[in-house]
């Protein structure tokens, strides 16, 4: 297998708290696998800068399926998290502590 995670988005174009709490079910379990995932917040840095800019972002990580899930709320806030989209997916590592998954 790869190193790189394979990154999904899915853009829900507005936040209110029922889509945030059907977000999480949704995605506690990978939909590919049903093994548990790892929730992430990631936030994005300007270009050339240490400074964050954007709404926070959260990921679902399936470490057995090596896949990221990306969930936003605005189309406009994923521009701000461009630039910063491939140190972040460089980043992310299988859990070091997870020894095995659900299936494994």
């Amino acid at each position: 297998m790869s190193e790189q995670y394979e990154l999904r988005r899915t853009c829900l174009g507005f936040y209110s708290a029922e889509s945030y709490a059907a977000t999480l079910a949704a995605h506690r379990h990978c939909p590919d696998c049903g093994d548990h995932t790892r929730p992430m917040l990631i936030r994005g840095r300007a270009e050339g800068s240490n400074k964050i800019v954007g709404s926070p972002v959260q990921l679902f990580v399936c470490d057995r399926c090596q896949v990221a899930f990306m969930i936003s709320y605005d189309p406009c806030e994923d521009a701000a998290l461009e630039a910063s989209l491939p140190e972040i997916m460089d980043s992310i590592r299988p859990d070091s502590s997870k020894k095995t998954g659900l299936f494994r």
